[in-house]
């Protein structure tokens, strides 16, 4: 019988050709790994940082391909819009710490201008005066340091023979709202996407003009699947058991467990690092900056693997922290 390691494997076993055996008896060993497949993808954290691409800008013209930053697009993950004034600004009528929708969400960060009285009278401050949810596109009033508005009557409480009575008072203020927000396209009908390629165009009739500036928010597809993360663990937990001792196998020794953990995870750096490079991604601007985080992460957790292998196995460190392991891992 063969050796299988770690959560998932399997193998088929079939009876000798020729028996009339059709069920029999077997024990199979599956040798545990150090770590564990969640334990590893808990360590490897960047997957989300280079998995989310923001407002991505492309220029689309006519029926002509763009090429996004990345290729291996995650289906369904795009969003394509364009910033729109909102023409005429919106006109509310607030009252104090009361919040209100404006017509439209997705409010652009950065670009809104609350006034305190239609015709741009005095000017109103973002988180002294209101407060504003940008992707709902509601908006708050707060402490509002202006003159007051109009006051109307309220509920009244009126007692039988009393002169003086209490009631309540409404006070609201007029505010104008000058924002810009973004519309969103929808796929099929303003424009087409191949995931795969990474590539994306306008449609003729569509509501992208030729010639506008979109921004498109997408995720690249996963770059360490589960099948990644098993391989490296595996070559991983293989490589520790030559270094050590097959009689390690098994353990539940903490450092070997840290130590199988840590260089795994400097496998699937570099074998994302290598993906990055061979699918399409190099043509990136950010690709500079992926690969040197990608390549600290390898180096980082190399180091630490190595020295949680140092009571197994001796290994030279240099005065710089570097540990100067043996090729058969590098």
């Amino acid at each position: 019988m063969e050796d299988m390691h770690g959560a998932g494997a399997s193998f088929d076993i079939t009876t000798p050709e020729g028996t009339f055996d059709t069920e029999f008896y077997c024990i199979v060993d599956v040798l545990s790994w150090f770590t564990t497949i969640d334990e590893v993808r808990s360590l490897f954290g960047p997957e989300e940082l280079v998995r989310n691409i923001t407002l991505e800008s492309q220029i689309l013209s006519g029926a002509e391909e763009n090429s996004l930053q990345f290729s291996n697009v995650e289906a369904g993950s795009e969003v394509v819009k364009k910033i729109t004034e909102c023409v005429p600004p919106d006109t509310l009528t607030m009252s104090d710490y009361t919040a209100q929708s404006l017509t439209h969400s997705q409010v652009v960060v950065g670009k809104v201008k609350v006034f305190a009285s239609v015709g741009e009278d005095v000017f109103l401050e973002n988180s002294v005066d209101y407060e504003i949810d940008y992707y709902k596109g509601i908006i708050t009033l707060i402490e509002p340091d202006f003159t007051a508005g109009t006051a109307t009557p309220g509920s009244a409480v009126l007692p039988t023979f009393d002169t003086e009575f209490y009631c309540e008072i409404d006070v609201t203020k007029i505010i104008e709202v000058h924002y810009e927000y973004y519309t969103v396209f929808v796929k099929g009908t303003d424009y087409t996407i191949n995931y795969m390629l990474g590539r994306i165009a306008r449609k003729y009739n569509g509501d992208i003009e030729s010639g506008d500036l979109v921004y498109i928010d997408y995720k690249i597809t996963q770059l360490a699947d589960d099948a990644l993360i098993r391989l490296s663990i595996d070559m991983t937990h293989e490589w520790i058991l030559i270094e050590v001792g097959s009689s390690y196998s098994g353990s539940s020794d903490k450092k070997l467990r840290y130590a199988e953990a840590n260089l795994a995870v400097a496998r699937i750096a570099k074998s994302v690092l290598s993906k990055v490079i061979n699918e399409g991604l190099a043509g990136s601007p950010n690709i500079h900056n992926i690969s040197n985080n990608l390549k600290r992460i390898e180096e980082s957790f190399r180091v630490d693997g190595m020295q949680f292998l140092q009571s197994f196995v001796t290994y030279g460190v240099s005065s710089g922290g570097q540990v100067q392991q043996n090729a058969i891992f590098a």
